[in-house]
């Protein structure tokens, strides 16, 4: 029987790149239908008659959108969750996204009796990389740092879990580290326009384009992950029986440093950067600033 895929967050990266995969190497046999979804509207850059779009605000209650998905989402058989919600207070951000997720497992457990996979995309924050460094390459094992009311990504992953108990649909939860890609709607949270503007504010005033960060960060290592790999690894770990319920780390594989990656992007832009940057914070606080973990 050919699947039927939800995609969640369809216009953020990760949710853009499942989509071309599933287009462009999936054949109608195999996979019938992809259904996407996001709370804004869709800007499609492909002509595949198995896709089709339905908004969706996973901010309402599971019964308003059992409501909305019902139709639509009856024949889920593997669902993607790729959504997320930003807020720059750390409280605010578990708590939305804690109801985020659980609103809408709750509704497609509801509506989608089909179903055998729902995977869950988390990031580096599972590792609390926004709390203080954490080893690179991580290990699925790693130990929590704090409770799972503390962490939003621990708060999804055990509700997930908690919720398969005994049924026979499975799940996956995949964790890349910074998020490299391209989304076709403008992306407030893309890192990389932010930095561009920035960039070219610095060239046009005449000033160094400083990294706003600390001793840590700037002279320690980030792994990066490629949208396109983390999509082939969802498809592929979510229609593997061997592989599941079980998380999975994706990354490149290949690590940069800020302190000499940051002159080389100032470079690219026309500005200037020094790699000798010095800064009077030399520990990775608690509150190191969310813009520079948006992929996570």
């Amino acid at each position: 029987m050919a699947k039927v895929a939800l995609i969640t967050g369809a216009n953020g990266i990760t949710g853009s790149a499942i989509m071309d995969h599933l287009t462009q190497y999936t054949k109608s046999d195999e996979w019938s239908r992809i259904v996407l979804s996001s709370r804004s509207p869709l800007t499609l850059n492909v002509t595949d008659p198995r896709v089709e779009f339905i908004a969706l605000d996973f901010t309402k209650s599971p019964e308003e959108l059992v409501n909305e998905m019902k139709d639509v989402c009856a024949d889920v058989t593997h669902a993607y969750f790729c959504s997320y919600v930003h807020k720059d207070d750390f409280k605010e951000l578990n708590k939305a996204n804690k109801s985020l997720f659980e609103n809408f497992l709750e509704a497609l457990l509801s509506v989608a009796g089909n179903l055998q996979n729902c995977t869950l995309q988390t990031g580096g924050k599972y590792y609390n990389v926004h709390i203080q460094p954490v080893p690179s390459p991580a290990s699925e094992d790693h130990a929590r740092l704090v409770a799972p009311d503390e962490n939003f990504y621990y708060h999804q992953e055990d509700f997930l879990a908690n919720k398969q108990r005994g049924n026979s649909w499975t799940w996956n939860v995949i964790r890349p580290e910074a998020i490299f890609g391209y989304s076709i709607k403008p992306n407030g949270m893309n890192e990389a326009l932010t930095l561009a503007l920035y960039f070219l504010i610095c060239k046009e005033c005449g000033e160094e384009a400083k990294m706003p960060t600390n001793w840590n960060f700037w002279n320690g290592t980030d792994d990066i992950s490629d949208a396109r790999l983390i999509a082939d690894l969802s498809i592929f770990a979510s229609t593997k029986p061997h592989y599941a319920n079980e998380a999975f780390n994706v990354v490149n594989g290949d690590h940069i440093c800020w302190r000499y990656m940051w002159p080389r992007l100032a470079n690219f832009f026309g500005a200037k950067a020094s790699s000798d940057q010095t800064s009077p914070k030399t520990v990775l606080e608690r509150t190191r600033s969310l813009s520079l973990q948006i992929s996570t």
